[in-house]
């Protein structure tokens, strides 16, 4: 089951009310979901959009840099809940979301947020 919570404007003043809890977020273009992503413990789903939302700002966003909207669900198990969101994508659509796959010549996709912090 998708994740089922609205969806909200990507800017500064709306990811700062994102909660500072464990768990997965979905982005978005238009209604188009275009990457799912998890923030573990010791991270945060508002840290992990606002660390996005700075590259993007930044223009360094890669193939987020047009995201319009994102969607959040609090868990305690974000990698699982995230692998779980992913093969219900692949499932239905027979491909994961566009910025979840890494290219041939391109940047991967956006690390999970906390893993930053520990490869650093």
């Amino acid at each position: 089951m998708p994740i089922a919570n609205r969806h909200w404007s990507f800017n500064p003043m709306v990811v700062s009310g994102a909660p500072d809890e464990p768990g997965v977020y979905a982005l978005l273009e238009d209604d188009e979901v275009v990457y799912y992503g998890c923030a573990l413990h010791g991270s945060t789903i508002q840290s992990a959009l606002m660390e996005i939302l700075a590259r993007v700002r930044g223009g360094e966003g890669g193939c987020l840099q047009r995201v319009t909207r994102y969607s959040w669900e609090i868990t305690h198990r974000p990698r699982l809940r995230e692998a779980e969101l992913l093969r219900e994508f692949e499932q239905a659509h027979r491909h994961p979301p566009r910025c979840n796959q890494a290219r041939a010549g391109q940047p991967e996709a956006p690390v999970v947020a906390g893993e930053r912090r520990r490869s650093s």
